[in-house]
């Protein structure tokens, strides 16, 4: 019979004096999950019967927890963080100190949700965190983990209603999505504003260069429009860059966006330094036109463009006066993509 290491033997007493401060309780079930890679135990309420409200359990088990000013420093795989990242059962993971026969708990996606999303993203990374001495796992479950099973906590709403903004996208209903978004500000969620906007303009690059899609189309032109007047100064500069940039050309309804974030957010868009960043990478329209609004701040674009007494030449480019009357001709059907469609012209000893 092949011999148990040590740290075997530790990680399964983790487990069983896991289970057995579960079942002592007296309000919940404990279940292994063998088969179940990084979830140890599953436990369920039974308060005042067995409903479903479930969690899932991960246990680190040492020899010895030191605890200074009544505090424990834990590191936390980022494996299980992008993993509590994704579910939606919620994931505690569970600290076992084997000397003392103790154990504390934290709630992975509430980890998650109080530092690792950035402008919509998750940051793929491990964490410390400090626990109180007192955040024990048996005291957790006669308060917080009750909470947390039964879907009680403002993080839990926040990803049901992340979840209902996935779906309308998946499935082009996005002509609701604006009452997600007010929802959101009245939560103070930023983060789920921050990732709703992420799915309509991922929901763009996808559709840019699709054929037979004006009906989804024009779904998601509705959409971003409103986005960009209602919650414009929630647009980071990653996200304007890619929803003005594509392999496949420009989105049209990109640049039309871009130019109603100059109009209603002007200060905002101001910091990102666009036109730097569109000159560096050579998308030279998309320069002149961003630089054409930064240097007439209080003016809109047809009025710069239309008033023949503003020189439109910046740093030694410009547009010639056809393609000027062009743009003001156009500009009511195809706004400031129409901008994409003039050639411009580099001017060389002064002509």
């Amino acid at each position: 019979m092949a011999k148990r290491t040590k740290m075997q033997n530790i990680g399964s007493f983790g487990q069983r004096l896991v289970a057995l401060i579960i079942e002592r309780n007296g309000n919940w079930v404990a279940r292994n999950q063998d088969e179940d890679f990084g979830i140890d135990l599953e436990a369920e309420l039974s308060e005042p019967i067995v409903n479903g409200d479930i969690i899932k359990i991960q246990i680190k088990c040492q020899k010895k927890i030191e605890i200074i000013d009544n505090s424990i420093k834990v590191r936390i795989d980022k494996k299980y963080l992008y993993y509590a990242f994704n579910c939606r059962i919620p994931i505690i993971y569970v600290i076992v100190d084997q000397a003392s026969e103790q154990a504390w708990y934290i709630w992975l996606q509430e980890v998650v949700f109080d530092g690792l999303i950035k402008d919509g993203k998750f940051q793929n990374k491990d964490v410390v965190k400090i626990i109180c001495e007192s955040e024990t796992l048996e005291n957790g479950l006669h308060g917080k983990i009750k909470e947390i099973a039964t879907m009680q906590t403002k993080i839990q709403l926040e990803l049901a209603l992340l979840d209902i903004v996935k779906s309308v996208t998946s499935y082009n209903k996005s002509k609701y999505m604006s009452d997600f978004y007010k929802i959101f500000i009245k939560m103070g969620n930023i983060i789920g504003l921050e990732i709703s906007i992420d799915y309509i303009i991922d929901k763009l690059v996808e559709i840019t260069g699709k054929e037979n899609a004006n009906f989804e189309r024009n779904e998601v032109q509705s959409t971003l429009y409103d986005l960009c007047w209602k919650f414009g100064c929630k647009f980071t500069k990653q996200q304007i860059i890619k929803m003005t940039i594509h392999e496949k050309g420009y989105p049209h309804m990109g640049i039309n966006a871009l130019g109603i974030l100059y109009s209603g957010y002007f200060h905002n868009i101001l910091k990102f330094e666009l036109p730097k960043y569109y000159k560096e990478n050579n998308h030279m329209n998309l320069w002149y036109f961003s630089s054409l609004h930064e240097k007439y701040p209080d003016m809109d674009i047809m009025s710069i463009v239309s008033s023949k007494s503003i020189n439109l030449i910046i740093d030694d480019y410009t547009i010639e006066d056809d393609d000027r009357e062009y743009i003001c001709d156009k500009f009511i059907n195809r706004g400031c993509s129409v901008f994409l469609q003039v050639p411009l012209k580099k001017i060389i000893n002064g002509i």
